[in-house]
Protein backbone atom coordinates (compact mmCIF):
# COMPACT_ATOMS: atom_id res chain seq x y z
CA UNK A 1 0.00 0.00 0.00
CA UNK A 2 0.74 3.44 -0.22
CA UNK A 3 2.25 4.52 3.24
CA UNK A 4 0.78 8.20 2.29
CA UNK A 5 -2.68 5.96 2.98
CA UNK A 6 -1.32 4.66 6.27
CA UNK A 7 -1.85 6.91 9.26
CA UNK A 8 -1.91 4.60 12.49
CA UNK A 9 1.39 5.51 14.57
CA UNK A 10 3.69 2.34 16.03
CA UNK A 11 6.59 2.36 18.15
CA UNK A 12 8.61 1.05 15.91
CA UNK A 13 9.07 2.08 11.93
CA UNK A 14 11.19 0.37 9.60
CA UNK A 15 11.62 2.11 6.07
CA UNK A 16 14.20 0.28 3.76
CA UNK A 17 15.11 0.95 0.17
CA UNK A 18 12.18 3.14 -0.31
CA UNK A 19 13.13 6.51 0.39
CA UNK A 20 14.69 7.14 -3.53
CA UNK A 21 11.35 5.98 -4.84
CA UNK A 22 9.48 8.56 -3.78
CA UNK A 23 9.30 11.47 -5.57
CA UNK A 24 7.51 13.97 -2.96
CA UNK A 25 10.96 12.93 -0.46
CA UNK A 26 10.03 15.55 1.96
CA UNK A 27 6.41 15.07 2.57
CA UNK A 28 7.45 11.46 2.84
CA UNK A 29 10.21 12.20 5.56
CA UNK A 30 7.18 14.27 7.60
CA UNK A 31 5.05 11.70 6.67
CA UNK A 32 7.37 8.72 8.12
CA UNK A 33 8.07 11.36 11.37
CA UNK A 34 4.07 11.61 12.12
CA UNK A 35 3.95 7.58 12.13
CA UNK A 36 7.17 7.22 14.20
CA UNK A 37 6.16 7.02 18.12
CA UNK A 38 9.59 5.83 19.19
CA UNK A 39 12.22 4.17 16.74
CA UNK A 40 12.44 4.87 13.09
CA UNK A 41 14.93 3.14 11.37
CA UNK A 42 15.81 4.57 7.82
CA UNK A 43 17.83 2.55 5.33
CA UNK A 44 18.60 4.21 1.72
CA UNK A 45 21.14 4.71 -1.05
CA UNK A 46 23.06 8.18 -0.87
CA UNK A 47 25.33 9.89 -3.10
CA UNK A 48 28.80 11.02 -2.24
CA UNK A 49 28.89 14.91 -0.95
CA UNK A 50 29.14 17.13 2.28
CA UNK A 51 26.98 20.00 1.15
CA UNK A 52 23.99 20.83 3.64
CA UNK A 53 21.23 20.90 0.93
CA UNK A 54 22.15 18.08 -1.39
CA UNK A 55 19.65 16.19 -2.91
CA UNK A 56 19.50 14.70 -6.11
CA UNK A 57 16.59 14.23 -8.35
CA UNK A 58 16.94 11.70 -11.18
CA UNK A 59 13.62 10.35 -12.72
CA UNK A 60 13.19 8.96 -16.04
CA UNK A 61 15.32 11.55 -18.14
CA UNK A 62 18.70 10.83 -15.89
CA UNK A 63 18.33 7.18 -14.52
CA UNK A 64 21.18 6.43 -12.19
CA UNK A 65 20.33 2.16 -12.38
CA UNK A 66 20.97 0.81 -15.55
CA UNK A 67 17.98 -1.02 -15.42
CA UNK A 68 15.22 0.84 -17.32
CA UNK A 69 12.32 -0.16 -15.16
CA UNK A 70 13.99 0.47 -12.46
CA UNK A 71 15.53 3.43 -12.98
CA UNK A 72 12.33 5.01 -13.94
CA UNK A 73 11.35 4.29 -10.35
CA UNK A 74 14.35 6.18 -8.85
CA UNK A 75 13.97 10.18 -8.21
CA UNK A 76 15.75 11.38 -5.34
CA UNK A 77 18.82 10.06 -3.44
CA UNK A 78 20.49 12.88 -0.55
CA UNK A 79 24.00 13.25 0.73
CA UNK A 80 24.47 11.76 3.94
CA UNK A 81 24.92 14.69 5.71
CA UNK A 82 21.46 16.45 4.38
CA UNK A 83 19.64 13.96 5.22
CA UNK A 84 20.50 13.75 8.90
CA UNK A 85 19.58 17.59 9.03
CA UNK A 86 16.46 17.12 7.57
CA UNK A 87 15.70 14.24 9.96
CA UNK A 88 16.57 16.68 12.75
CA UNK A 89 14.72 19.57 11.20
CA UNK A 90 11.74 17.35 11.10
CA UNK A 91 11.67 16.57 14.44
CA UNK A 92 14.05 13.84 15.33
CA UNK A 93 16.34 14.55 18.69
CA UNK A 94 18.61 11.67 17.95
CA UNK A 95 19.81 10.09 14.39
CA UNK A 96 22.73 7.49 14.85
CA UNK A 97 24.22 7.19 11.22
CA UNK A 98 25.71 3.89 10.26
CA UNK A 99 27.10 4.12 6.35
CA UNK A 100 27.23 0.33 5.20
CA UNK A 101 28.88 0.02 1.78
CA UNK A 102 25.99 2.19 -0.43
CA UNK A 103 23.76 2.25 2.23
CA UNK A 104 23.40 4.81 4.87
CA UNK A 105 21.16 3.40 7.77
CA UNK A 106 19.75 6.42 10.44
CA UNK A 107 18.32 5.41 13.28
CA UNK A 108 15.93 8.08 14.33
CA UNK A 109 14.23 8.50 18.17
Amino acid sequence: MDLFDWHEPADLVICSNVLYHVEDVHGFLRHLKELTKGTLILRTYYNLGDGDNDWTYYGPKRPVHPHPGTAATIFWRPTVRTLEKELHEIGFKNVKVDIQHEIVEMVCS
